[in-house]
């Protein structure tokens, strides 16, 4: 599958801010006989455009967590292991989100590749599910996805978490370049600029070394990154055509209006060292009548793989608390 190239080159920060949304996939459980214990049941669902779209259900609960991945790109494999963990207490929806893993676009056509569709997609998850209301859970683009959801579905969301999120508006994009170049080192930054030099006669494959290259920001154990860099950009993971078909709407959105009308409440959590900022999770924060915000000590931008017993103690009650209300 192949991305067609809108120009020469990609400008710098947002070929950068691909990564924002870049997730590996290992083993977050204190307790791994507790994982393997949940059963998964996998349906599909039909989105409003005649869409095949994968899902994968665990668990049970009146009111489901719709867990939405990174990317945009990514399929739901890199998260299975937070969906089985959270289904102990909930019913937990993983949803291959259009165009990846086996939400499959075929004939391949980037003009069904909208935020407009995405969200569309978790609305007829929702509805299709037989749930009033839905708790998202957003890692990195996820969280992007679920504050654009939340600003055209306010009444359905009964509460939501962001994991290293982008924010409310494309703002965020200008302090997260400054800090992923602060954390690379000059070999990566070489391999980063040598990768987007190939944008437009290589996209897919591009992509890939631009995810590659710039790993390294995105844990704090620049080795643990490098060496899973190649498990989260796999052909079974990563559709790099999905991550450039959504480059243009992330250059310049702005989701803050209809956010205002949220009154669920909100968690944003996110390691202490994620390139995407502090002042990133606090203006999201900031937009919410009701909000928190945790900061994971020794992570970046993957603190349920880097700190999975921190992230899990301060998530999990949160989401217990208010499923049961």
């Amino acid at each position: 599958m192949r991305a067609e190239a809108t120009g020469n080159r990609i400008r710098v920060v947002a070929a950068i801010a691909v990564q924002a949304f870049v997730s590996t996939s290992v083993l977050a459980f204190e307790d791994t006989s507790k994982a393997q214990t949940v059963g998964r049941e996998d349906v599909r669902i039909v989105s409003t455009d005649g869409l095949s779209l994968f899902v994968r259900q665990y668990g049970e609960g009146k009111t489901p967590i719709v867990l939405l991945t990174g990317g945009p790109g990514y399929s739901g494999d890199y998260l299975e292991e937070m969906a089985a963990r959270f289904s102990a207490d909930h019913r937990v929806l993983l949803p291959d989100q259009r165009g990846t893993g086996r939400s499959v676009i075929n004939p391949w056509d980037a003009s069904r590749l909208t935020i407009e569709a995405s969200v569309a997609d978790v609305e007829a998850l929702r509805v299709q599910s037989g749930a009033e209301q839905i708790i998202l859970v957003g890692h990195s683009w996820g969280g992007v996805l679920s504050l654009a959801y939340a600003a055209k579905h306010a009444d359905h969301v009964h509460a939501m978490v962001l994991i290293g999120s982008g924010g409310a508006t494309s703002d965020w994009q200008t302090e997260y370049s400054k800090n992923m170049l602060a954390r690379l080192e000059p070999v990566d930054i070489k391999a980063m600029f040598q990768a987007q030099a190939r944008l437009a006669e290589d996209p897919d494959g591009a992509m890939v070394d631009v995810i590659r290259a710039t790993a390294p920001a995105m844990m704090v154990d620049r080795e643990q990154a490098i060496r899973l860099a190649d498990e989260y950009s796999g052909p079974a993971m990563l559709t790099p055509a999905v991550t450039l078909a959504m480059q243009g709407w992330l250059r310049r959105y702005d989701l803050g209006d209809g956010l205002r009308d949220l009154q669920a409440p909100v968690m944003v959590i996110q390691g202490e060292h994620d390139p995407m900022g502090k002042k990133t999770a606090h203006d999201i924060a900031g937009t919410f009548s009701q909000s928190e915000v945790h900061f994971v000590p020794n992570a970046a931008h993957e603190p349920y793989v880097e700190q999975p017993k921190t992230f899990y103690a301060i998530v999990e009650p949160f989401l217990r608390k208010h499923a049961a209300e």
